[in-house]
């Protein structure tokens, strides 16, 4: 378990791989995170979580996976290299190896915004979580058929 490169975690495909996502400002526990993983039908030790290593879900991802030692893909942008288009080559590149996906938007994220519309192109199945400060509510909940 732990920390895995891109081609390892694609090779491994008895684990689903659920991308956390969402907005920077959204302050995401570990019961919050977990509420919404567990609407997915795979146990814990049956998933690799993905992660774009930023402030808010997407780090609270990594903490989860290491508390839980739940396998985890880090793909932080590259923004020395690449600039302002760091985060969208990045964004990309999670939602090509997505199989699942869990994001909270606080409505204003173009970040959030655009991965959400790269996985909703891909028909990625997807649990979408609108979080301000005056409300937390799912919106979009497309859970897998069949599974």
């Amino acid at each position: 378990m732990g920390t895995k490169r891109v081609d390892e975690a694609i090779n491994m495909t008895w684990k689903r791989r659920i991308l956390v996502y969402g907005s920077r400002g959204i302050e995401l526990s570990d019961l919050e995170l977990e509420a919404v993983l567990l609407q997915w039908p795979f146990p814990l030790n049956k998933i690799c979580l993905i992660s774009g290593g930023a402030k808010g879900p997407d780090r609270a991802a990594i903490f989860y996976a290491e508390k839980h030692g739940c396998d985890v893909i880090e793909i932080p942008a590259k923004w020395d290299e690449f600039g302002s288009a760091a985060g969208m080559k990045r964004n990309k590149e999670m939602g090509d190896i997505a199989q699942y996906a869990c994001g909270w938007w606080d409505g204003e994220s173009r970040g959030t915004a655009g991965m959400t519309s790269i996985l909703t192109k891909k028909n990625t199945p997807l649990i979408l979580t609108m979080k301000t400060a005056a409300v937390a509510k799912v919106v979009t909940h497309e859970p897998p058929k069949g599974l």
